[in-house]
């Protein structure tokens, strides 16, 4: 993960051209999206983040961007919708409503 701060316009662009940068996110709502989303242009650059993939994003904690990238959204959502949140003072738990699986959030 690169933050924007921390690189050059022609870093930044080199990056892109030696594909070292594939997705920005949004460090703040931990939502990761293509390079040219509407969305994504007009965040803050002080929460913009670099991957070098998908996955990497992913594996960082963020869901695909609603906006550039709606099917890989929609199956987030899915995938999450089936959780329903448990909160215990200063711990949030998901529970699988099928499985009963639970995911510790905190």
């Amino acid at each position: 993960m690169i933050n924007h701060n921390d690189i050059s316009s022609g870093m930044f662009f080199a990056k892109i051209k030696n594909k070292q940068i594939a997705v920005a996110g949004n460090k703040k709502l931990k939502i990761y999206g293509t390079l040219n989303c509407t969305s994504g242009k007009r965040m803050k650059e002080e929460n913009r983040v670099f991957f070098f993939s998908e996955e990497e994003a992913r594996k960082s904690g963020y869901r695909p961007c609603g906006n550039c990238m709606k099917i890989k959204y929609n199956d987030w959502k899915r995938s999450v919708s089936n959780f329903t949140p448990l909160v215990f003072r200063d711990k949030i738990q998901l529970k699988n409503r099928d499985s009963h699986q639970q995911l510790n959030l905190r």
